[in-house]
This record gives C-alpha cells, sequence and structure tokens, in this order.
C-alpha cells in the first residue's frame, strides 16, 4: 500500500487510535492517511497515536518509502474518567430475557460458538459460573 501511494504522488503515514483513550475497553485501529504534498501539521505527534507497532512498521520501510512518511502530528485527547462499571445499568434495573427465550436466542449460535456458552466460565473471584444451559440445535 505505502509502495502504492508513493508512486501516485502522495505522502503517507499512520496513527493508531485506541477506543480505551475514549472508552473502558480496547479496541486498537490503524489509519493510513495519504496526502498529496505539501503537508502542513506533520511531525512527530503524541505517543497516543505513534504506537510501537506504528514506530516498527516505518522502522521495515524500504528508505525511499520512508521519505515520504509523514508523522501525522495529533493532539492526545482528555484522559477518560470512568471505568465500565460507571456505564452500566445495575443487574436490577435491567429487563433480562426469560429462559426460554434466552436459550432460542442461544440456539442460533453456531455450535462452536454455542460450546462456548455451555461451559463454566471463570469469574473475576476465580469462581466459576454455572454453564447456561443451551438445549437441542438450530432449526431453519
Amino acid at each position: 500500500m505505502c509502495r502504492a501511494l508513493h508512486d501516485g504522488g502522495y505522502v503517507f503515514g499512520a496513527v493508531e487510535a485506541d477506543a480505551a483513550l475514549w472508552l473502558p475497553q480496547s479496541r486498537p485501529r490503524l489509519f493510513l492517511i495519504a496526502s498529496r504534498p505539501p503537508v502542513a501539521g506533520a511531525g512527530e505527534g503524541a505517543d497516543p497515536f505513534h504506537s510501537p507497532r506504528i514506530r516498527a512498521a516505518h522502522g521495515a520501510l524500504p528508505d525511499d518509502l520512508k521519505a515520504g512518511w509523514v508523522w501525522w502530528r495529533l493532539s492526545a485527547p482528555p484522559r477518560r474518567n470512568t471505568d465500565l462499571a460507571a456505564l452500566l445499568q445495575p443487574d436490577d434495573a435491567v429487563a433480562w430475557l426469560d429462559e426460554d427465550k434466552a436459550a432460542a436466542l442461544l440456539n442460533l449460535l453456531s455450535p462452536l460458538h454455542r460450546a462456548g456458552w455451555t461451559q463454566p466460565r471463570p469469574l473475576a473471584s476465580g469462581a466459576s459460573a454455572p454453564p447456561t444451559a443451551v438445549s437441542g440445535s438450530r432449526t431453519m
């Protein structure tokens, strides 16, 4: 991809944004950004967006492609101030599915994924949660 962008007259670079900067879960995503020169706003940017993976990818490029690389400068977002528990509703405030409806939905899963729901699951405390009962198989 970098070679095609370079040969097409573009300068390019990458940033990695992780949802953990905004939400209580980690979902890193790579964004390859290209532009025709000249480029304003380039230079070493904030650490959260130039991860070790981005730096390693840049380091592995041939010299002619490194010359076309742009370190996009982005401002780091403010740190989030909530954790997952602050975003979730308490269990007693949720309208849970009854056992029959839950089993019907779980039966829609492929056998491989259903097996994960029928095996005991470890809890944070180290104990095991009982398996979720799923009977029968998916029918069309």
